[in-house]
């Protein structure tokens, strides 16, 4: 399992890549966000039409997820135990996906588990923590 408890420390310890998944995405939605700048740049000279409609579309939700990524999602990899409000479950296609919800207002999601052992694993470290899964 890719999520370790420490004692000593009271901390959450998860072992995945999600900050450099992140930092990419947000770099490609910082480079989607500048086309859609530059693309709108002459639209006081020529008038809005279908093309500048789609890249203003393309450029509000662009600025839109990168918000959400920035301020709303966190990468953390230690996570103090008094920081975490409860444990988030939701199915998407059928898989299980979870997330950590913080005091802060930011949401750690937890890298998919590709056994079901391993989510129990994670429901007994709740349950053994303290934590509430909802």
């Amino acid at each position: 399992m890719q999520i370790e408890y420490n004692k000593a420390d009271q901390t959450i310890e998860i072992k995945d890549d999600i900050k450099t998944h992140y930092f990419a995405l947000k770099i490609v939605l910082g480079l989607n966000a500048l086309t859609g700048i530059l693309n709108l740049a002459g639209t006081y000279k020529s008038g809005v039409g279908f093309i500048e409609l789609f890249w203003i579309f393309m450029l509000v939700t662009a600025l839109v997820f990168l918000y959400y990524f920035t301020f709303r999602k966190s990468v953390a990899v230690l996570i103090p135990l008094h920081q975490i409000k409860y444990v988030k479950q939701r199915s998407i296609l059928g898989r299980k996906q979870f997330s950590l919800v913080l005091q802060n207002g930011k949401s750690r999601d937890i890298p998919s588990f590709k056994k079901q052992a391993d989510v129990n694993q994670l429901k007994a470290l709740c349950q053994e923590l303290g934590i509430l899964m909802k």
